[in-house]
């Protein structure tokens, strides 16, 4: 055997060797030069999603937004923006509330919370997911989003969500009928107390139902209606108005179930315009010592007017023209010779007797008058 063919394998091994070698070599130090490259640029950090778990709705969420920077340059930030102006808002924490951010830099390997306060809305079926968006001078993230999640808890409701009776009459009952559905709270509900707001005029029944109704194919959910809440109003036979709650609890808990608005009123059966009176007016730079005060049936009934024990310092004509069966009408006028002197004023209350449907009432009516 040769010396030649001796060393050849030997050669064979070493060729084979670097033909291995040299594409690792090469690839290792492009990865590294790219790796090298990479964070010498500023390198953004964001969390993608950040869960807010189950949530009631409408409640207001507390949380943090952690921006991070690896890489070995500053990390510049602009254009902030969330997806819903009127349920996020954002900011850095400060002892006096949050401070607007429009641009922030964030140091090499350094990080910045951004506090968030979010508003959950939705249903338990569509549950809630919103995001802030802002512009990075990462070459390889020149936009980031951040999504908030959250899924929301079902709620006890009235629906409708208010009682408004309108305008009654003395006397007059009407009954109004408020549904209470469950958009899925997840939990049984068992009725305690109702509150009225006025127990001798604002009468409640509360029955319990059982609906194991549901929407059709295709169709979105029927919140199950659990109890039917009737609302008896019996206006009393004076002018009245009404504007509170109705409030409804659940056994063994403090705190309401549902509160529900109510409004209403009841006007006098006898109605004045103006109910006061301050003279003289001015009409066409002048001034007059007259007005014309009007009275009528707020039921349309037929009405009868008449003044008692006038003022000496006032006189009322009636106005033929301007009355009718259910209302009246009255030119009060302050006397000349009984007006005060200048830059003194004098008041007088001006009565009159109202007949409606055999039922009479006094009606009275201020009236000042000051000379200038």
């Amino acid at each position: 055997m040769s010396i030649a063919s001796q060393i050849a394998p030997g050669r064979s091994l070493a060729r084979r060797f670097w033909v291995c070698a040299i594409p690792l070599v090469v690839g290792a130090a492009a990865f590294g030069w790219s790796r090298v490259a990479y964070y010498f640029n500023p390198v953004a950090e964001v969390p993608a999603i950040v869960a807010l778990g189950l949530q009631d709705n409408n409640k207001l969420v507390l949380t943090e937004m952690t921006i991070r920077n690896n890489g070995y340059r500053p990390l510049e930030l602009s254009a902030f923006r969330s997806g819903c102006a009127s349920c996020v808002t954002f900011g850095l924490p400060s002892d006096a509330g949050l401070v607007d951010v429009d641009n922030l830099t964030v140091p090499p390997l350094d990080s910045v919370a951004l506090s968030v306060r979010i508003t959950v809305h939705g249903t338990p079926d569509v549950p809630f997911r919103t995001g802030i968006t802002f512009a990075t001078n990462d070459p390889h993230r020149p936009e980031i989003s951040t999504v908030f999640e959250a899924a929301v808890r079902g709620w006890i409701f009235a629906s409708p969500r208010e009682i408004d009776v309108g305008t009654l009459k003395p006397g007059q009952t009407v009954r109004r009928r408020i549904e209470i559905r469950d958009s899925g709270r997840g939990e049984p509900c068992r009725f305690g107390r109702l509150q009225s707001p006025a127990p001798d005029r604002v009468k409640l029944t509360l029955s319990p139902t059982s609906d194991a109704s549901g929407a059709e194919a295709g169709q979105e959910p029927v919140p199950e209606l659990i109890g039917t809440l009737v609302v008896d109003v019996t206006a009393p036979a004076s002018p009245w108005e009404l504007t509170d709650r109705i409030t409804v609890y659940e056994v063994n808990k403090d705190q309401p179930l549902l509160t529900i608005p109510i409004r209403g009123k009841v006007l006098p059966r006898v109605q004045v315009t103006p109910t006061s009176i301050i003279l003289p007016r001015m009409v066409h730079d002048a001034a007059d010592f007259t007005v014309e005060c009007s009275l009528a049936s707020t039921a349309g009934l037929a009405l009868r007017v008449a003044p008692m024990d006038l003022p000496p310092e006032i006189t009322a004509t009636p106005v033929i023209a301007n009355a009718g069966k259910d209302h009246a009408c009255y030119r009060l006028e302050w006397r000349a010779e009984s007006r005060p002197a200048r830059g003194q004023s004098r008041a007088v209350t001006v009565r009159f007797r109202a007949e409606v449907d055999g039922s009479a009432e006094i009606i009275t009516i201020p009236v000042r008058c000051r000379v200038d």
